[in-house]
């Protein structure tokens, strides 16, 4: 992975307005691991800050898996606010095409990222994202629990 594209991730997620609004809700101490065509970063909430650094996280609450397609569409989006952050990832998320698709997978239960903020990320995106998880199966908040839960891997 090259040296332009790590620091174009880390602008994105450590100052970008509204990247760094959608992480508000997450506790500190934090750990997403993202892995990009097999190179592992961590995004960390730290004194209520982002941080995202090269290297696998010692203990993630969630990976995403992804090709440097899919990233390079998040972070050169023109998303302004949390819910257009939000209908972006979702998008890749649920796309069928291999070179832009998103992976995700949880390592704790549904209660310690209820803990640690995650569902408040969801509620951040506001009626745009509820919209969206509503027009693919996912417009209560049990569904939305159960969707969690189906994405527990250890």
């Amino acid at each position: 992975m090259d040296s332009e594209f790590e620091t174009k991730l880390k602008t994105y997620f450590e100052e970008m307005p509204a990247a760094v609004d959608a992480a508000t809700p997450l506790k500190d101490g934090v750990e997403i691991e993202l892995v990009i065509e097999g190179h592992s970063f961590t995004f960390k909430k730290e004194s209520k800050k982002n941080r995202f650094m090269p290297g696998a996280p010692e203990t993630p609450d969630v990976v995403f898996t992804l090709t440097k397609i899919a990233a390079e569409k998040i972070i050169t989006s023109n998303a302004a606010t949390v819910g257009e952050i939000g209908i972006d990832i979702l998008k890749l998320i649920v796309s069928k095409d291999p070179s832009e698709k998103v992976r995700v997978a949880s390592r704790v239960g549904p209660l310690t990222l209820i803990r640690n903020g995650y569902l408040n990320v969801i509620g951040k995106g506001g009626g745009t994202v509820a919209k969206f998880l509503a027009q693919h199966g996912l417009g209560s908040l049990g569904k939305i629990k159960n969707f969690i839960s189906s994405i527990k891997q250890s």
